[in-house]
């Protein structure tokens, strides 16, 4: 908060310098490597947008790219939709590692369960090694 004080521009609604933060903040030692811009991005509401929060050359752009930007705001969503049954699903009704899993492919508690070829357990995705999961399937 004395940070924020000193230097009120860093987080405002209409301004927010994440290239400052990742050049003077990130990584040092009052802050892990990683942190206080998601932070700002998940938990505080700034979305990142090249010319406004940050230069397209800046130190923000040079950490994150467009599919880790894309991951972090799809992180902060209320709901995301589960691939197999096409319905949006709260964090509650997904695995966290299906909840954080990147890309466009997730799938919901209920759905997230196949039959083990070897043993005929259910399973859940975790649980399978990739190309196993992916032969269960089938």
């Amino acid at each position: 908060t004395t940070m924020l004080r000193a230097h009120p521009s860093l987080v405002s609604t209409a301004y927010c310098d994440l290239d400052w933060i990742e050049e003077h903040i990130e990584g040092t030692t009052c802050m892990d490597s990683s942190g206080f811009s998601e932070l700002l991005i998940s938990k505080y509401g700034v979305v990142p947008e090249v010319g406004v929060t940050h230069s397209a050359r800046g130190q923000f752009n040079f950490r994150y790219d467009d599919q880790a930007i894309a991951d972090i705001l799809r992180m902060t969503q209320a709901t995301q939709l589960c691939t197999k049954c096409n319905t949006a699903k709260a964090r509650d009704d997904f695995e966290p590692d299906e909840w954080a899993r990147r890309g466009d492919e997730r799938l919901c508690r209920a759905c997230n369960v196949r039959d083990c070829c070897k043993c005929g357990a259910s399973k859940a995705r975790a649980d399978f090694e990739e190309p196993e999961w992916e032969r269960s399937g089938e």
